[in-house]
């Protein structure tokens, strides 16, 4: 880079910091108190003059200052997100709605990874982890509230010293625990009962489910939501055709092996996740069975695995960058309206949030052939 460049990326930089909250309110034609409020997300502005603030900042370049925010305050407007370093095939979409939503809200999203100390297992679904390097974080915490995602919002530990600090918590999950209420995820009930009142509707009677671990609560509702589903066609659920795995496609190889193997067979199966249904379709070609001439087969959760196996796969999709969006919002509203993160078990149902899902039709899935 020339001198002249560098010193026209210097005046450019200088510029842009000279912009001040007041060009913003004069290009916006409002007051230095409305734009102040429009852009720090307070909710006493209309739509219309922050949408007009908003575009007037963006025209000019203006940048708002967290560091100068943090001084004329008490928030930090920084948020904690934990993940375990397991979670590696799904976290990043999630992360990336979480980003999106805490810049758009003014917030800085710092990110803290955890290790297992103790693995899952199908009799105890949730894993456990070094909680250690949580009580520097927590010992005196720099930031308004935090956020949990899969494994690490069951481990109760975690939850005890989140708790113990006072700061706000959003969990991605449906079940409630540990009084941390604000939650956020796809109806796991509903979502199972749609994909199989689909398979009913292509004609399918003799439904079997690859079902998550028995314990897990994800999974309990999943199942649930499929056996509603056949009660109300009229069916009776088969306990032989209810099989619970690990959330793996070994898993779902062995449920697939189980359930395949019987002269009286399912014509139709739904497994709880993507990765368990890929075993069940590879039990099925080891089988002989042709997928979807012989066998529907779909899945929950619209992974790139659902579209590299063949046929691709009928699956619901968790629309991830929603879910971290919606659990920024949240824990973002929740400290606007100062409000605490612990009630009755009537406020948990309360403060559920449902994200919307969708199912995708695939070559995974057919009508059932007439005998």
């Amino acid at each position: 880079m020339t001198d002249k460049q560098k010193s026209k990326k210097k005046s450019s930089a200088a510029v842009r910091d000279s912009i001040t909250m007041q060009d913003v309110a004069n290009e916006a034609g409002v007051s230095l108190m409305t734009a102040w409020r429009a852009l720090n997300g307070e909710t006493n502005v209309k739509p219309s003059t922050k949408k007009r603030i908003e575009d007037a900042a963006k025209k000019i370049n203006y940048t708002l200052n967290v560091g100068a925010r943090q001084l004329a305050g008490s928030q930090s407007y920084q948020f904690l997100l934990l993940y375990s370093h397991q979670n590696t095939g799904w976290r990043g979409e999630v992360m990336i709605g979480m980003l999106n939503a805490s810049r758009r809200l003014g917030y800085h999203l710092l990110i803290e990874g955890l290790h297992e100390n103790i693995e899952a297992t199908p009799a105890n679904p949730y894993a456990k982890y070094d909680s250690s390097p949580l009580e520097k974080l927590f010992d005196k915490p720099n930031y308004d509230g935090v956020i949990l995602i899969p494994d690490v919002c069951y481990d109760d530990q975690v939850l005890a010293l989140i708790k113990k600090s006072g700061l706000p918590c959003v969990r991605l999950s449906e079940r409630p625990q540990s009084g941390i209420l604000p939650r956020v995820s796809i109806d796991n009930f509903q979502s199972a009962y749609e994909i199989t009142s689909y398979l009913i509707e292509l004609g399918h009677q003799k439904l079997a489910i690859a079902a998550g671990p028995e314990e897990h609560f994800e999974s309990k509702l999943r199942l649930d939501g499929f056996k509603a589903a056949l009660v109300d066609a009229g069916i009776e659920p088969n306990p032989k055709w209810i099989r619970h795995g690990s959330w793996n496609v070994q898993s779902g190889t062995k449920i697939g092996h189980y359930l395949l193997s019987k002269e009286d067979r399912p014509t139709a199966i739904f497994a709880c996740n993507d990765d368990m249904a890929a075993g069940v379709m590879a039990a099925a070609q080891q089988a002989g069975i042709k997928v979807p001439d012989d066998l529907s087969i779909c899945g929950n959760g619209n992974t790139p695995l659902s579209t590299s196996i063949f046929p691709q796969l009928t699956t619901i999709e968790q629309p991830l960058n929603e879910l971290g969006e919606a659990a920024v919002e949240i824990l973002a509203s929740i400290i606007k309206q100062n409000k605490s993160s612990s009630g009755s078990d009537n406020d948990a149902k309360n403060l559920v949030k449902h994200v919307p899902h969708k199912i995708y039709y695939r070559g995974s899935t057919s009508s059932i052939k007439s005998v």
